[in-house]
């Protein structure tokens, strides 16, 4: 089908390779299929080559360069998530661009209107912790990290837990406008662990260990918790657990 012309068999094909599913993983034979699609016109082909070239860059310049081409191409085409990929690469000047934050905000609005998970939490991380501060900017980033955390998409399990978690900390320390609730945050915290967050089974731990909000102090549980999140690769569960060892 991608012989004949079909970009979006291109893509799929380019998938199968890229997460091993026709056979072993094979990242070299996915990008030749992504770049037929994306010369094909399929932008999604595009914004996925451009995923391959940046994860095998390796701070080469050359190819930023050419992946922020590609996800240009892609945002252009309607893309959702390589306009929050070219944010990325605004918010921190990558790819031959200079740095400009305001761009980054734009395309990460942009992300989040075309319903892309991780493009929504980029702009209420914007919003809740960049200038200009206002009361209005931090109530639309609690919207959104609430809106996320409560999404039952099954592509934005990621966004979601880290939206989760990142309510968890606000209502664990009065940020961003929230009023400090240990409750709600434990109950956040415990949600963001159970969607994959090691942050958040690292801070469910800590609850645990220090009994907050009416938990009974167990260091079992809390071990097995931080335990848990070295494992997703958390530093926080990682240190803790560390420290946790040391003091027997």
């Amino acid at each position: 089908a991608c012989e004949n012309g079909r970009p979006t068999a291109c893509v799929q094909i380019g998938l199968a390779f890229n997460e091993g599913v026709v056979a072993s993983t094979d990242r070299d034979r996915a990008a030749a299929y992504f770049d037929e699609a994306c010369r094909k016109g399929a932008q999604r082909g595009c914004h996925l080559l451009g995923n391959q070239l940046e994860a095998g860059s390796r701070g080469e310049r050359t190819w930023s360069t050419r992946a922020r081409e590609l996800y240009e191409e892609a945002c252009d085409g309607g893309v959702a998530g390589a306009c929050n990929d070219l944010g990325l690469f605004y918010e921190i000047g990558r790819g031959g661009l200079a740095q400009d934050e305001a761009i980054a905000e734009s395309l990460y609005t942009t992300a989040c209107n075309l319903a892309d998970p991780a493009g929504c939490l980029n702009l209420a991380r914007r919003l809740a912790d960049f200038a200009p501060r206002s009361a209005d900017r931090q109530r639309r980033a609690r919207e959104l990290f609430q809106r996320e955390c409560d999404s039952e998409a099954p592509s934005s399990k990621r966004a979601r837990a880290r939206a989760c978690h990142t309510l968890g900390e606000n209502a664990r320390t009065g940020r961003s406008g929230t009023e400090r609730d240990l409750a709600r945050a434990v109950g956040m915290y415990s949600k963001a662990c159970e969607l994959g967050d090691g942050d958040g089974c690292c801070s469910l731990g800590l609850a645990h260990r220090g009994g907050w909000a009416g938990l009974s102090r167990d260091d079992t549980k809390a071990n097995e918790l931080l335990a848990t999140a070295c494992e997703l690769k958390s530093t926080c569960g990682c240190e803790n657990l560390g420290l946790a060892h040391r003091l027997g």
